[in-house]
């Protein structure tokens, strides 16, 4: 089974609602017709045939209720179900062999600290280095593969829970104790962060700058998450690192992480959210609330020491930025060949709603013959 298979059963599965709810012949076979799929339509006609005596059953709540169940099943299962398909496995061999990739390399030039993996995953990140085309831009154009979201990185694309994502996962890799953790972060924080690299902003479209708008607005005075960052442990020390942001945190009052600079602003452990998702299993690399704050009172690096160790790193890679190069060229066709997998895959939140695939196929449609006609009428005027 395949990834676009999972999109085709859930196609079925509103089929059924809206075979239920607006009539069998009409739900089961406007979705097969709009779908365009000889599966689909083939399958929907079984399911109109099979089903057609609910028509006739006063019971029709029962039945509306019934036929949900399928779509409800298959939301709480997708995190289960996805990583069995065949797709999913390629391209989590290929993202495994990226990251496998990358800590042997920085194995070599003796970047095995956590503030120096940092440090180095900051400088070829953000370079393009662990990327196809060797170019990263912060873009909410991703894939958003359930446990794999660092491979958006690969892809070139990505925001904070892909870069955080791949970070925790090339700790792992390294043997630490890594984990994401889901926070609420506030703007003042953002504009507060000594940032150590001092790179380049990146280009950020119109479209993602007006969404980062509307989830840093809507989640302003409640706490919900909005950012993912990673933490790891080395010797009973805890380092917490916003990746997407060039930042070091450490741990506040009230289960809140600030700035080690002094200065204001705080990211806020949204506890809820890290059990749900800790149970919903779309992430991984969570951890349960109590073990969080355990770890969390770990003491942490030296503000001067962080600083010191990542102008020395810096250094050491700018120096050797020919080594870094050749990485990327010795590891170009395995990203070549991931980008070319995983760009097939659709985006999360169409695998969850595929109907929305065929709104945009009509749209696409409408819009095209619309463009015909103006083209026509332009003609005859001339």
């Amino acid at each position: 089974m395949k990834l676009k298979d999972l999109e085709k059963i859930k196609l079925l599965e509103t089929a059924l609602m809206l075979g239920v709810m607006v009539g069998i012949p009409t739900g089961m076979l406007s979705v097969a017709f709009f779908s365009g799929d000889p599966e689909i339509a083939s399958l929907a006609k079984l399911f109109e045939e099979a089903t057609s005596l609910l028509n006739d059953n006063n019971n029709l709540s029962l039945y509306t209720f019934l036929s949900m169940l399928p779509r409800i099943t298959d939301s709480l299962l997708s995190s289960r179900i996805e990583p069995t398909t065949e797709d999913y496995k390629q391209i989590k061999i290929l993202y495994n062999n990226v990251v496998s990739n990358l800590a042997n390399f920085l194995k070599e030039q003796n970047i095995t600290d956590p503030a120096e993996i940092f440090v180095a995953y900051q400088f070829m990140f953000r370079n393009g280095y662990i990327s196809y085309n060797h170019n990263f831009n912060y873009d909410y154009d991703m894939k958003d593969l359930r446990k794999l979201g660092g491979a958006d990185v690969i892809r070139g694309t990505g925001v904070c829970r892909s870069i955080s994502a791949f970070l925790t996962d090339l700790y792992k890799e390294m043997g630490y104790d890594s984990f994401n953790l889901l926070v609420n972060a506030n703007d003042t924080i953002l504009e507060n962060i000594d940032k150590q690299g001092d790179y380049p902003k990146w280009k950020i479209n119109k479209k993602t700058n007006k969404l980062v708008k509307i989830i840093s607005k809507s989640t302003e005075f409640a706490n919900f998450s909005n950012h993912l960052i990673t933490a790891v442990e080395k010797d009973g020390k805890i380092y917490v690192f916003d990746p997407t942001n060039d930042a070091l945190l450490i741990k506040g009052k009230n289960n809140k992480l600030i700035l080690p600079n002094g200065k204001k602003g705080r990211m806020k452990i949204a506890c809820i959210v890290n059990c749900m998702e800790y149970v919903n299993g779309n992430l991984g690399n969570l951890k349960l609330t109590p073990q969080i704050y355990k770890q969390l009172k770990n003491d942490t690096i030296d503000y001067e020491d962080y600083q010191k160790i990542y102008k020395n790193t810096l250094n050491y890679i700018k120096n050797n930025v020919l080594l870094f190069e050749e990485f990327y060229h010795n590891n170009e066709s395995l990203y070549s060949e991931l980008f070319e997998k995983i760009n097939n895959v659709s985006s999360l939140i169409k695998r969850n709603n595929p109907e929305l695939l065929i709104i945009e196929s009509i749209l696409n449609t409408i819009k095209e013959r619309l463009q015909n006609i103006k083209e026509r009428t332009q003609n005859k005027v001339k």
